[in-house]
């Protein structure tokens, strides 16, 4: 007499906070992680599921993009803008990565062999703010000269 049974595999199941197994489909090729079966002789069923891993792109500026999970093996994109306004003239230049890549480029490929964390170094330049500083300057002084000249031939008439 055939027995009808329900068999259920996980469709993600975490195995560490960065890497997991993603259900793809039962022995027999049907996709649904959940199915009705009915048995009617001895029967083996095994789910067959894909490594991912995690990718976590870090970044104090520059819309960091590709922190996503990836299959084992795959090559995972991620980037950064290469500069960022800041306030007052202030400009952050993207410099290089740290962690799980050290490339000099703001968008690179990496090859997820495993859970990978990136981040992104930064440096600060005040070119512009100095600039700004610097035509202030002028300015200021420029006032001081025109104002003491006028002074000058107030007081010389």
């Amino acid at each position: 007499m055939p027995c009808v049974a329900l068999i259920r595999d996980c469709d993600v199941r975490i195995v560490t906070w960065m890497s997991r197994y993603l259900f793809v489909q039962w022995s027999d090729g049907e996709k649904s992680s959940s199915r009705t079966i009915t048995v009617a002789r001895p029967a083996s069923y095994t789910a067959k599921d894909k490594v991912q891993f995690q990718l976590v792109v870090k970044s104090d500026y520059g819309d960091p993009k590709g922190s996503v999970w990836y299959d084992a093996g795959s090559e995972a994109r991620f980037s950064v803008a290469t500069s960022v306004e800041g306030p007052l003239g202030i400009k952050y230049v993207f410099e290089r990565w740290s962690g799980d890549s050290t490339a000099t480029m703001a968008s690179v490929t990496i090859v997820m062999n495993g859970p990978k964390t990136v981040t992104a170094i930064w440096r600060t330049d005040y070119t512009m703010t100095v600039a700004i500083i610097a035509v202030i300057a002028v300015v200021a002084i420029a006032l001081v000269v025109v104002a003491m000249k006028r002074r000058e031939k107030a007081t010389a008439a």
